[in-house]
């Protein structure tokens, strides 16, 4: 029987999870580059559309909104301003890579091995890798000391600027989840159960 994995069995063999993102991060993106509606996907755009959206829909926001965006423009700016770490093309993402979307395929045989893969590629695109190791990071509650075991399983070696690209889309990723969230329906829908969360499909 085919089962998810779910947020506490990712955390506690997240080493697996790693191979799975970097097979899925190394898979070709010639094809994708060509479609024009395969844009490469930037988190700080993407927020700032939601933003909008949410005030034309006059959604009521948090009173700290507007120094959250002035932060996160600052953490723009300063991932431009940096060197980038390594790896920092576009790649196939998953982009929700928590542990509900994790599935463990058993083995037919006794020659074969339990295998790993991701479902639900709702928001899957070409962007940054780190991007999408954050949310795996975030979305799985590893702690500091299991991010920089992540960094050094997945690039097979660890400087501080990876760590600090990392975090930057971890923080970021919280906002962006929080207007994703948002932008798709009001406040008052969401509390009374009448559209599902946009990203596990829950009431």
């Amino acid at each position: 029987t085919q089962r998810t994995w779910g947020v506490e069995k990712a955390r506690e063999s997240y080493r697996l999870c790693v191979d799975l993102l970097r097979k899925l991060h190394e898979l070709p993106t010639n094809e994708l580059s060509a479609r024009s509606s395969a844009l490469p996907f930037n988190v700080f755009e993407t927020c700032d559309r939601y933003l909008d959206r949410c005030k034309a829909a006059s959604v009521t926001l948090p009173s700290n909104t507007e120094s959250l965006f002035e932060a996160m423009h600052r953490w723009r700016d300063l991932l431009c301003a940096r060197p980038p770490p390594e790896g920092c093309g576009h790649v196939v993402c998953h982009n929700c890579p928590t542990g509900r979307h994790i599935l463990l395929r058993p083995a037919h045989n006794i020659k074969e091995q339990p295998r790993l893969m991701f479902i639900d590629f709702t928001f899957a695109s070409l962007g940054d890798r780190y991007f999408d190791l954050g949310q795996f990071s975030r979305l799985n509650r590893l702690s500091n000391e299991e991010d920089v075991l992540l960094l050094k399983m997945y690039f097979s070696r660890f400087d501080d600027r990876q760590m600090v690209h990392l975090q930057l889309m971890k923080s970021v990723g919280d906002l962006y989840e929080a207007l994703q969230l948002l932008s798709l329906c009001t406040i008052q829908e969401m509390c009374c159960g009448v559209l599902p969360c946009p990203r596990c499909g829950s009431y």
